[in-house]
């Protein structure tokens, strides 16, 4: 057949005219493509996965590499690797292989429902590793919203809501991002880890000020934690400065022991500590510099517990 006749033939099975030559390389290109296609589907080929030998019909040519796999084979790989969240993994299969498949591909293998998944995971994933574009807080709206840099706020254009870039909550102009109470322990903990740098975002975010006055309110915490008992009934902090350890709450009276916390009856505390066999038995003075010995007390002896109530 001689190329005249070869292009006519062309001409009349898909309808373009000879006088286009950008419409005559399409034609030659597709008819180049369905030869080869056709060819491909003829052929068998081991499958590197199962190690099966299949027809090539049943076989998929990845684009970007070459390598071919069994439909079956592939479809099980992507679809396992979708569902796990790994839509930036879908590569080919050989172990040196780092070539993706393209979404065309992916659709083709793993149906329209799991390549909507894929699809939106994909994006979701793409806009995340942008630093200026973050999704809409609101629960009902969650689109993608580009940040203003000159501000750090965010103007949803689907819901029009203005929220700060930094803490997610509605707009709260030059004011410093609230901490949640939640959040007091760890951010201290980061405040005080942080470099030089990381502390200046810290600060530009929460405020100077009320980050030196969170640690201090920490610190303040873990010393009562570790130098003070709260009272068994109303749970005010107690500190023990001098005395044995039979102590009285400041705030609501209530009697209790140093070491157990166990309340004290008012007729006579001493006698929890006269108990043979209980952990505070002869144990009234115990951790008292220069503590007496073998001393009982009953109601009407002298007290001898010094605290003070920690607000």
């Amino acid at each position: 057949m001689s190329r005249l006749s070869h292009l006519q033939e062309l001409r009349s099975r898909y309808r373009l005219t000879l006088a286009a030559p950008a419409s005559v390389h399409r034609v030659l290109a597709a008819y180049h493509h369905q030869g080869e296609l056709a060819a491909f589907q003829r052929r068998h080929f081991t499958c590197k996965v199962c190690g099966d030998e299949r027809l090539g019909a049943d076989c998929v040519r990845l684009t970007l590499c070459g390598h071919v796999y069994c439909r079956d084979c592939l479809a099980a790989f992507y679809t396992v690797l979708i569902r796990d969240g790994e839509v930036q993994n879908l590569r080919c299969p050989e172990d040196q292989c780092t070539k993706q498949a393209t979404p065309q591909e992916v659709r083709e293998l793993v149906g329209s429902d799991l390549f909507e998944r894929y699809d939106t995971m994909l994006l979701n994933t793409s806009l995340s590793s942008m630093p200026d574009v973050v999704s809409c807080p609101r629960q009902h709206c969650q689109k993608p919203v580009m940040l203003d840099a000159e501000d750090n706020l965010g103007r949803c254009a689907h819901c029009h809501h203005v929220f700060c870039a930094i803490c997610q909550n509605a707009s709260h102009g030059t004011n410093p991002c609230s901490i949640k109470s939640g959040e007091r322990m760890e951010l201290v903990r980061q405040y005080q880890a942080a470099s030089s740098a990381d502390r200046s975002v810290l600060e530009r975010r929460f405020g100077r000020r009320q980050l030196q006055r969170l640690v201090e309110e920490v610190e303040s915490m873990s010393w009562m934690s570790d130098n003070s008992e709260r009272c068994p009934r109303c749970r005010t902090p107690i500190e023990k400065i001098d005395g044995c350890n039979k102590m009285s709450c400041t705030k609501c009276g209530t009697l209790f022991c140093w070491l157990c916390n166990a309340k004290l009856p008012r007729e006579n505390p001493y006698t929890h500590f006269n108990v043979p066999g209980t952990p505070c038995f002869n144990n009234l003075f115990a951790g008292v510099e220069n503590e007496p010995l073998d001393v009982e007390l009953d109601e009407d002896e002298d007290e001898y517990d010094i605290g003070f109530f920690l607000d």
